[in-house]
């Protein structure tokens, strides 16, 4: 079972931050850019959510000593902070959950988190590789999309092309590419992905 607040954290200061719409936000914490974001967003649940994420980015920026009021920059559809190169930071929302991972070491990081929900039995051709140790979809689908978030390839990614295998993101020769923690509790999957093993000590609980 996931809390509605939960931080994890590993060695190489790699954490991981989670946290649910039914928590009150503080908006002081939640740095400028993403707070105008989401006030302009009329969706009452979309708007959580959005809040919840700037809320936790804003932790992770104030950990770090990067100011909130710098906005990122984007390279190669990453976002990143300029003059604070080893900050590696990816954000992802669903349901009534909010999360983070991050680290200050300059390692490479993506994280998704899906609301467990009904899908298109056309999904699955979408999805599944040849090799995938998984065979839930759904949660199939969190671990890959975690991992396209990481490259900065978002969905243009195949996911056909790159299969998941005990705890390895792996190309279809058998290349590792990524380290990969996926977690279920009733509602929601989620998933951290990183260039390093030490995203495998992160914990849900």
């Amino acid at each position: 079972m996931i809390n509605p607040y939960a931080a994890n954290f590993c060695r190489k200061n790699m954490k991981s931050l989670i946290i649910s719409t039914d928590n009150m936000i503080d908006e002081t914490c939640v740095p400028p850019y993403r707070l105008s974001k989401a006030l302009s967003i009329t969706n009452k649940s979309e708007r959580a959510r959005s809040l919840c994420a700037g809320y936790l980015l804003g932790r992770a920026l104030k950990e770090n000593s990067i100011p909130m009021d710098i906005e990122p920059e984007y390279n190669n559809g990453k976002p990143y902070y300029a003059g604070y190169p080893d900050f590696r930071f990816n954000l992802s929302h669903s349901g009534k959950y909010a999360a983070i991972v991050y680290n200050s070491e300059g390692i490479d990081v993506g994280i998704d988190i899906q609301e467990k929900r009904p899908y298109r039995l056309s999904l699955s051709g979408k999805v599944a590789g040849p090799k995938d140790t998984v065979t839930d979809i759904l949660m199939l689908w969190t671990i890959k999309e975690a991992y396209s978030k990481l490259t900065g390839r978002g969905i243009v990614m195949d996911f056909t092309k790159i299969t998941y295998v005990n705890n390895r993101i792996e190309d279809l020769s058998g290349n590792v590419l990524a380290y990969a923690i996926v977690r279920e509790n009733n509602d929601c999957y989620v998933c951290a992905v990183s260039k390093s093993e030490d995203v495998l000590n992160l914990t849900f609980d």
